[in-house]
This record gives C-alpha cells, sequence and structure tokens, in this order.
C-alpha cells in the first residue's frame, strides 16, 4: 500500500516540481511506446520502470540539470512484489518499508518497526492502521502539512486508488502551551 498527503503546492517551489513530474511523466511515456514499437514479446515491469527513472534522474543530476522530486515505485508482476526508491542523484534501492521527504525521519521508523518481518502476514487493515498513524505523527508534525489523503493499493488485480481521507486529530493539548504568541 502506498499513501500520500493530498497538498501538492507549497508556493512557486512546488509549481515547478510538477512541471518536473510532468516531464518524467512524458519520458515514462515514450520509454513505453518505444517499448510497445519495438515487439519483441518483451512487457515493461515494474523494474523496468524503477531502472529507468534511476537512469534518468542519474543523466539530468550528471548534466547539472536534475529534477528535484524523489519517487516510489511500487508494483505487483508475476506473483513477487516490488517497492523501490529513486532520488534526485539517481540513486535507489528495495525496501519493504519507504517513506520520502520528511516522512523519511519520522515515519520510517514507525513503519520499519510495525512492518519489516512481516511483510507477508499484514493483514489490510493493520497496514491502513499503521499509515494513518505515521500520517498523523506527519500531520502533527509538519506546520506546512495537509489532513487529507489518498491510500493506493496494488495487487496482482490492478490497482485501486481510495480517498480522500483524513486523520482523527487531537488538538486540546495546544491550549495549554504557551510562548508561542500573544
Amino acid at each position: 500500500m502506498l499513501i500520500s498527503e493530498m497538498l501538492f503546492f507549497h508556493g512557486i517551489v512546488k509549481l515547478i516540481d510538477v512541471q518536473k513530474i510532468f516531464e518524467t511523466n512524458t519520458y515514462i511515456k515514450i520509454y513505453r511506446v518505444e517499448e510497445y514499437y519495438t515487439n519483441d514479446g518483451h512487457v515493461l515491469r515494474t523494474q523496468n520502470i524503477y531502472e529507468y527513472l534511476s537512469r534518468v534522474m542519474y543523466g539530468r543530476r550528471s548534466r547539472f540539470n536534475p529534477l528535484w522530486n524523489s519517487y516510489v515505485v511500487g508494483g505487483y508482476n508475476d506473483g513477487e512484489k516490488f517497492l523501490g526508491y529513486v532520488d534526485l542523484l539517481g540513486t535507489t534501492y528495495q525496501s519493504s518499508t519507504i517513506a520520502t521527504g520528511f516522512g523519511g525521519y519520522l515515519a520510517q521508523p514507525i513503519l520499519r518497526k510495525a512492518v519489516e518481518g512481516r511483510e507477508d502476514t499484514l493483514t489490510e487493515t493493520e497496514a491502513i492502521e499503521i499509515m494513518n498513524s505515521c500520517m498523523k505523527v506527519l500531520y502533527y508534525r509538519d506546520a506546512r502539512s495537509f489532513n487529507k489523503f489518498q491510500r493506493a493499493k496494488i495487487t496482482a488485480e490492478g490497482v485501486e486508488i481510495s480517498g480522500p481521507y483524513k486523520a482523527e486529530t487531537q488538538w486540546d493539548f495546544a491550549e495549554g502551551l504557551r510562548g508561542y504568541g500573544p
């Protein structure tokens, strides 16, 4: 399962990032068209897209024109689960849990503790609870976050995107805080 906050714009910097996401999407579309017309009997798998993205990101970085994005690539091919990460430098790794941005610092330890070693026995309900707790922690800790998110479930049958959802939050404790305003 994947989860993402729905706030996409943090000003002009994010607008540029969106343009670069579309640029990357164009690269992938061209790659898919080339693969289709090659007609050699091979189909693109999640791992192929992952490797292609790593080459694109490394190539752009080497030309001193990086795409300032991080990508999580997830899929399910031939009964095999895949989850990988690609950053602006073309650095890649695969893991059973991945978090990007601020989530890499706050959510990743929660994910590792709850998931690693239980990847095959974890139920969908447990996975949703774990992700909701991560999103709640991130919402409480990031002043620029948004309490709305979507989940994507990837199975052999395809991808199911659901939401938007809100994390249940409790702000009563904030009334007792002093020293941060009038």
